[in-house]
């Protein structure tokens, strides 16, 4: 319970936050608690350092996220999972302690940063997730296409705009099929000027591709989680803000089979 306290001083002082600490939904509007996936959605945050990440429940002990929201540091002890649409103090419905962070080999952070690559990671619970709490379902290999008419919607605890400090709340944002386009190689999905997207506390959110099932019940399945937020330049002047032009996801695609094989028990 140590933690868990250290963690409710911590989250009081959430307005200090450094919005580039990590990569909230420039754009988007709040979730409310009658949405399915929202019980599927974790916030990782690492007091010390006030920051902030949002990770996706696959397991009922395991959370998927970015690997990059552990550059300062791998030590699961730093870290805490917090459950609910709000992680300010006398919000959130629960804080769990972290066990085990687990990275693929290949990821390397400098070279993450100049092209997204192996940017995932899953966190292990030290005991299992909230009740009510639901592990995310995953995109299947036909869902990864992008196609016209398909419908998209990422999530995450980012800040409302670029360099403004409100991170903590969960946000959704409906994407055009239009806008997303697979990059090297099926690695990356690309979110493209929209004049919204992920931003500082969305590092690790998932893109859910949302189709309804037999009955007519929405799935969300998740076929991405977010990398980077870039900018494009043009003749060496920036055109538009950092989060309402470019933002990056890992598709999940290619790490099917090391996702597969670090949740197995």
């Amino acid at each position: 319970m140590k933690r868990a306290a250290i963690l409710i001083a911590s989250l009081a002082a959430l307005a200090l936050i450094r919005p580039g600490a990590c990569h909230a939904i420039v754009g988007g509007t709040l979730v409310g608690s009658d949405e399915p996936f929202r019980k599927s959605m974790v916030g990782i945050v690492n007091p010390a350092a006030d920051g902030v990440c949002t990770g996706i429940l696959v397991r009922k002990d395991a959370v998927l996220t970015a690997a990059h929201c552990f550059d300062g540091s791998r030590n699961p002890e730093k870290y805490l999972a917090v459950f609910g649409t709000n992680l300010l103090p006398g919000h959130g419905d629960r804080v769990l302690h972290v066990s085990s962070i687990k990275i693929p080999e290949q990821y390397v952070p400098e070279l993450n940063r100049e092209q997204s690559n192996f940017d995932i990671a899953i966190v292990r619970l030290a005991e299992p997730a909230p009740p009510g709490y639901l592990p995310a379902e995953f995109a299947e290999e036909s869902d990864f296409a992008i196609s016209e008419g398909d419908s998209f919607l990422a999530a995450g605890y980012g800040v409302s705009k670029f360099l403004r400090n409100d991170p903590g709340v969960l946000r959704k944002l409906v994407l055009p099929w239009a806008k997303l386009v697979l990059k090297e190689d099926g690695r990356v999905i690309e979110l493209q000027h929209l004049g919204a997207g992920p931003c500082s506390g969305d590092s690790g959110s998932p893109l859910f591709k949302t189709t309804p099932d037999a009955s007519g019940k929405e799935r969300y399945l998740v076929m991405g989680v977010q990398s980077q937020a870039v900018q494009r330049a043009a003749d060496g002047r920036f055109e538009y803000g950092i989060c309402e032009d470019i933002g990056l996801y890992t598709s999940l695609k290619p790490y099917r089979t090391w996702i597969k094989r670090t949740l197995a028990p």
